[in-house]
């Protein structure tokens, strides 16, 4: 009877019963969630997803898609909901199937049909340039360029023609950017356009001598691959960066190092190698960077030893005259903290890794 009466009251009508057996219907308005007024509902869906710029699976659990299929009233709600669909990763693996691949083209198109005028944080992972389902992708991306605010971009040389041909990018804040079978004849321009941007990863694949961006509006750089000379072009170029953080990769030859104007915006200087402790080669030594690096605003600074001496940092401190507050050393020889303390003593808090 207490079911009986509490359905009654809910359907509005107090000498209903309830059918035996009871079978609830989702559309039916015998839930309370389903009198919540739609913009509730709707915050409740956004909720529900991974934060902004985050990316929701395309399909199951915490996808837009799965409120789309609990009853009519949810799914147009979460239509009609643009907050759901304003991010989005894409994917096509190199041993793709051309039906699944095809079904990502139909689910972006989809997906970004719904995003009305929302900010996008977009993330495309195309490897072969001259497969036609991926320029489609790609193609399909670009036609909403003027929206992104966050891009997450892995592609070939095939897609460059497509980016460099996409409209203006004003609110492009954050980029995230690597090719693969990069082969250019000349200097490529590309993010010219998105005034915005100051925030930027490159990722394995990318050349400084072939890809031009707008270097000298960024404020944070981390770099993952690139050798020590396209570090110190970077650093001549970018010259308003407050955070650096430089992995540098290997080289059999010494790369001599241009001229780095005064940097007086950089605070965070982080200084990588990619290739364990071997520093034996002097390509990998960091002495004539610092020897040409002046940077009066510098806080902390990680580097590798032997890579750098504690004669060129003392060097480099005196020049710059920063007040460094933090020295991250990742150490291959038995040179003690107290070394490095007697022989920086400006220095705050000095760390030690072997």
């Amino acid at each position: 009877m207490q079911l009986t009466g509490a359905l009654s009251i809910q359907t509005g009508s107090l000498q209903a019963t309830v059918p035996e057996p009871f079978e609830p219907q989702l559309d039916a308005p015998t839930y309370p969630v389903l009198a919540l007024p739609a913009e509730i509902v709707s915050e409740i869906f956004v909720a529900f997803l991974p934060a902004y710029p985050d990316y929701p699976p395309i399909l199951g659990l915490y996808s837009p898609f799965l409120l789309c299929r609990i009853c009519r009233q949810w799914r147009a709600i979460a239509i009609a909901t643009p907050e759901l669909w304003r991010a989005i990763k894409i994917s096509v693996s190199d041993d793709y199937n051309l039906d699944e691949a095809a079904a990502q083209l139909e689910l972006l198109k989809t997906w970004l049909s719904r995003s009305g005028s929302c900010p996008l944080s977009m993330d495309l992972s195309l490897r072969r340039g001259t497969r036609a389902i991926e320029k489609e992708i790609l193609r399909t991306a670009v036609l909403y360029s003027e929206r992104w605010e966050y891009a997450n971009l892995f592609l070939s040389f095939g897609h460059l023609g497509l980016l460099r041909v996409a409209n203006a990018m004003p609110l492009l804040r954050h980029l995230t950017f690597g090719f693969e079978c990069l082969i250019p004849s000349q200097p490529i321009a590309l993010f010219d356009r998105a005034p915005r941007m100051k925030h930027v990863v490159l990722t394995p694949g990318f050349e400084k001598s072939d890809i031009t961006l707008p270097w000298g509006q960024l404020t944070h750089l981390d770099a993952h691959f690139l050798y020590l000379g396209e570090y110190a072009e970077i650093l001549r170029d970018a010259t308003n960066l407050v955070h650096c953080s430089f992995y540098i990769c290997r080289t059999t030859n010494p790369i001599p190092i241009s001229t780095i104007p005064i940097q007086p915006h950089l605070r965070h200087l982080v200084l990588r190698y990619l290739g364990g402790h071997d520093y034996s080669h002097p390509a990998f030594n960091l002495s004539g960077l610092f020897q040409n690096l002046t940077l009066p605003g510098l806080i902390t600074l990680r580097v590798y030893e032997p890579g750098i001496t504690l004669e060129s940092l003392g060097e480099f401190i005196s020049r710059s005259q920063c007040t460094l507050r933090e020295l991250h050393v990742e150490m291959s020889s038995q040179i003690s903290e107290s070394t490095y303390r007697e022989a920086l003593p400006s220095v705050k808090a000095i760390i030690l890794e072997w």
